[in-house]
């Protein structure tokens, strides 16, 4: 456990009264690569914040600490750059070129396109996690800890029925070799990077493809709080992005009623 690790030689109360020493722990995290060598997000270091304060906060409810000393620590700027999905257009053109050396790819980004997973929860994904009686997918180890359920939609059904014949229960449904049984996949940048330069489509992360669902459940007017649960987000204010992507779909409903009646006649007559 990071914390534990940090924090070893610290008891609570001396913590308490340094809060100078979270924040070097803070500090120490931004600047701490990540195991596959990319640069720690902030979302990141302020979500293992959350998990001190909460350390804390059970700590002060038992008489240990009189106060929350991650309080003072300001949490780390996020970065709000506009997220980019994949449009209709692009993901016909990249699902062309899923082919022959790249056919186990799309059923992997069919599944992210309608599921809205994250990449740990899908690629890890075994047999019984999947119940197609009542069409759901059950996710143990999420990002926030907590165990979520997941509706299935016809492609996601499709996709998995054919996913999960003939494996055991405990089988990977994305193993990195037929033979392989304990091991699944970890990794499909370079496939998913090549797929997308075949089809002349830009550059687009895998991490992107769940915000293709967010923003595709936001412009069919899903309430936020539906795209919370459906993506499993702790703070409805990460959901929050992908309200742009309504107005979206606003201005295409609108342009629509342009395209309609006498008044389209008349300007194709000026022009």
């Amino acid at each position: 456990d990071v914390i534990a690790a940090y924090f070893e030689s610290a008891t609570l109360r001396e913590l308490e009264a340094e809060p100078a020493r979270i924040e070097a722990f803070q500090t120490a995290r931004k600047h701490t690569p990540t195991h596959s060598g990319t640069s720690r997000q902030p979302a990141t270091v302020n979500r293992e914040l959350s998990v001190l304060s909460a350390i804390f906060e059970r700590a002060r409810f038992k008489g240990l600490v009189t106060s929350n000393p991650v309080h003072a620590v300001a949490p780390l700027k996020l970065d709000n750059r506009m997220l980019r999905w994949l449009t209709e257009d692009e993901e016909a053109k990249v699902l062309r070129h899923l082919v022959v050396e790249r056919a186990h790819l799309r059923p992997i980004i069919l599944l992210f396109l309608h599921t809205g997973m994250r990449k740990a929860e899908l690629l890890s994904l075994r047999r019984f996690q999947i119940n197609l009686e009542r069409n759901t997918l059950t996710l143990l180890k999420t990002k926030t800890g907590r165990a979520r359920t997941i509706p299935l939609n016809s492609v996601a059904q499709a996709e998995l029925a054919t996913l999960i014949e003939g494996k055991g229960e405990m089988e990977y449904l994305f193993a990195p070799a037929a033979w392989s049984k304990s091991l699944h996949l970890t990794e499909i940048k370079r496939g998913w990077k090549k797929a997308c330069v075949c089809a002349g489509v830009p550059p687009i992360r895998i991490h992107d493809l769940r915000h293709t669902f967010g923003t595709r459940l936001a412009e069919a007017g899903e309430p936020l709080h539906r795209i919370a649960e459906l993506m499993g987000h702790s703070d409805i204010r990460t959901t929050q992005r992908y309200v742009h992507a309504a107005a979206v779909g606003q201005h295409a409903a609108v342009e629509r009623l342009a395209n309609r009646g006498e008044i389209v006649a008349e300007i194709k007559r000026r022009a």
